[in-house]
């Protein structure tokens, strides 16, 4: 689980994980960008990026984007969208 603030113009570019993550909007604007298609999304939104699916966001608007994002894994794994061998996934254990 993260709790993510961007301020206006940031956020990750593209990347994907091996299990679903929820998005919980708390605050702004965002423009997501999944699996090619772009939509918006503010306050009081929930997202749900399925697993694999290449995503990025960034913060639109003149306030910071807040979320919670909860990834449904006990570890967190992020890829580059291009590669796929194990050793180019990043993985950082998670204590919850």
């Amino acid at each position: 689980m993260f709790l993510l603030s961007a301020l206006p113009g940031r956020g990750p570019g593209p990347h994907r994980h091996p299990y679903d993550e929820v998005q919980f909007v708390r605050e702004g604007r965002g423009l997501w960008t999944v699996n090619g298609e772009d939509f918006e999304a503010g306050a009081g939104d929930i997202l749900v990026i399925k697993a694999g699916e290449i995503h990025s966001f960034r913060c639109i608007g003149e306030s910071p984007l807040v979320q919670l994002d909860v990834h449904l894994s006990p570890r967190f794994i992020q890829g580059e969208p291009d590669l796929i061998e194990a050793e180019r996934i990043s993985a950082v254990d998670c204590a919850f």
